[in-house]
């Protein structure tokens, strides 16, 4: 367990940080500090999440269950209607009206 004296980073003073971190709080860093920490700790930027493709983001919309269901019972519906349709145009004689 950490010692009770030390001080976190998060307890220090504005002063106590810059003293620490050998800045001027009313001027900043010079130009040759900001070059050397730049080499050293690198670009201040957060870690950008690579995009997610497309394609995925349309699948992720059909991993729950009922939407599932909906797209099955769709096309099931289709596929019937279809069947239907030429079923109709082909078998019932012509002429006749059902």
């Amino acid at each position: 367990m950490a010692d009770p004296t030390t001080k976190q980073w998060y307890q220090f003073s504005i002063d106590e940080t810059a003293q620490q971190e050998s800045v001027d709080p009313a001027h900043g860093l010079d130009d040759a500090a900001v070059q050397q920490r730049l080499a050293q700790y690198g670009p201040n930027k957060l870690a950008e999440k690579p995009k997610e493709p497309r394609w995925r983001a349309f699948l992720r919309q059909y991993r729950d269950l009922m939407q599932i269901i909906l797209l099955a019972t769709g096309l099931i519906s289709l596929i019937c209607a279809s069947t239907a349709t030429s079923c109709r145009s082909s078998c019932w004689p012509r002429g006749s009206s059902a």
